[in-house]
């Protein structure tokens, strides 16, 4: 079975990815294939980028400065689907070869633009991690994001409201670290029936 995890910025998607992997399924993120695409300088986005914005980019080492490229990412809608649209064939074809490597196997692939994207079809069913956007906001201060710096994201997303509609599968997240896990719990229950009976 391949699963499909996404929802709004700060409703917990990599807690439920960790829940799921300690459940002993396969795990994918498509902001860690993108950061190991950056670090790992892969040519053709570090072309594609100084070709875009210049050489400004760039650390003198010739590592990409990627506080420079959120700032602007996440300040015009144009540029962030600019630069989806150079990151995302990569990660799609990464997520296509990981899915052949553990065929037959348990996996859950996180992508916070999964429906933005359209790879809805991409997955046998599709969880939605929802909270509300004062639980959001609290989340996300703490860890050291200003509100502005929220708001600004969060724009550029699909509501989660919109994402939990369109899910087959929604975990509310609210609450506390166990009541998540019990919902975990519960779907990775869910599913495992269902892998039995299928």
């Amino acid at each position: 079975m391949i699963l499909g995890l996404t929802g709004g910025f700060g409703c917990g998607k990599s807690s439920v990815l960790a829940f799921f992997k300690a459940s002993g399924w396969h795990t994918l993120s498509a902001d860690s294939v993108c950061h190991d695409l950056y670090n790992h300088r892969d040519a053709d986005v570090m072309s594609a980028i100084r070709e875009h914005w210049g050489n400004d980019m760039f650390e003198s080492d010739g590592s990409l400065d990627k506080s420079a490229v959120s700032k602007i990412v996440f300040s015009d809608n144009s540029e962030l689907k600019w630069l989806c649209s150079v990151l995302y064939p990569k990660v799609e074809k990464t997520a296509k070869e990981f899915f052949k490597l553990h065929e037959k196997e348990n996996i859950i692939f996180e992508v916070p633009l999964l429906y933005e994207a359209g790879w809805d079809t991409m997955f046998d069913k599709i969880i939605a991690v929802y909270a509300s956007l004062e639980v959001q906001h609290q989340r996300l201060l703490k860890t050291g994001f200003s509100l502005d710096n929220i708001i600004q994201r969060s724009q550029l997303q699909m509501f989660p409201e919109l994402k939990m509609e369109k899910a087959d599968y929604a975990i509310i997240n609210n609450g506390n670290i166990n009541d998540l896990e019990k919902q975990c719990k519960e779907l990775i229950n869910t599913f495992k029936e269902s892998n039995k009976n299928g």
